[in-house]
C-alpha cells in the first residue's frame, strides 16, 4: 500500500482506518489463507479467524472488531497505544503520546508561571500607586528655593521613569524593577515601594 494514497487527517484513528485490516493484521504476523486465519487469541488448529473488509471475527473464540481493537488485544494495549502502534509501523506521522504525568508536570508548571505573574502584577500596581503619592510630595517640594530644585526635579524624572514602566512597561521590566527594589538598588524610591 502506497503511503502517498493515504489522506493527511488530524485523528490517528482515523489515520489507520484508511489502512486495510488484512495488511495490519499480516504487520502483526497473522498469516492469511484467503479471508481466513489461524485466530492469535486461542489455539486454533482450523483457521476460524475469518476477516471482512473493515473487521474481523473468530467463529471458535467469538473475538471481533477492527484493526485497532485486534492490536489492542494482540499487545494487551489500550486503543490508542494500538493505533499508534499502528500507526507507527505504517509510517504514518502522528502526534506522540503524553503520559498523564507529563501533562500534570506542565500544567504545573504553567499554574505556577500564571501565578508568578499575577503576584508581580500586584506588586507593580501597589508600587505605583506608592509611587504615585511620592510624586505629589514631590511636586510640593518643586516650591523650594531654586539651589534644590535641579536634584528635586532629577528625582521627579527618575520617578517618572519608574512609574512609565510600573504602568506600561512589559513584566520583564516590572520584574527587574522588583528585584533593583529588593536589592536597595532604587535608592529612595525603593523605600517608598516597600514601606
Amino acid at each position: 500500500m502506497s503511503m502517498k494514497s493515504i489522506p493527511h487527517r488530524s485523528n490517528v484513528f482515523q489515520q489507520v482506518k484508511v489502512i486495510p485490516i488484512q495488511e495490519v493484521l499480516e504487520r502483526y504476523g497473522v498469516v492469511m489463507h484467503g479471508k481466513y486465519a489461524p485466530c492469535p487469541f486461542h489455539d486454533d488448529h482450523r483457521p476460524s479467524f475469518y476477516v471482512y473488509d473493515d473487521g474481523f471475527y473468530c467463529f471458535a473464540c467469538g473475538a471481533n472488531g477492527d484493526s485497532v481493537s485486534f492490536v489492542a488485544r494482540l499487545l494487551n494495549v489500550r486503543p490508542l497505544a494500538a493505533a499508534h502502534d499502528i500507526a507507527a509501523r505504517f509510517g504514518l506521522p502522528v502526534e506522540q503520546i503524553r503520559d498523564r504525568q507529563q501533562v500534570k508536570e506542565e500544567l504545573k508548571a504553567a499554574t505556577e508561571r500564571i501565578e508568578a505573574q499575577r503576584a508581580l502584577r500586584g506588586w507593580a500596581h501597589r508600587a505605583y500607586v506608592k509611587l504615585v503619592a511620592y510624586r505629589r510630595c514631590l511636586w510640593l517640594v518643586l516650591e523650594t528655593p531654586d539651589d534644590l530644585r535641579a536634584d528635586w526635579c532629577d528625582r521627579l524624572l527618575y520617578c517618572d521613569h519608574i512609574l512609565d514602566e510600573l504602568q506600561f512597561g512589559t513584566l520583564a521590566d516590572k520584574q527587574a524593577n522588583q528585584d533593583a527594589a529588593q536589592a536597595g538598588k532604587l535608592g529612595l524610591l525603593g523605600m517608598v515601594i516597600a514601606a
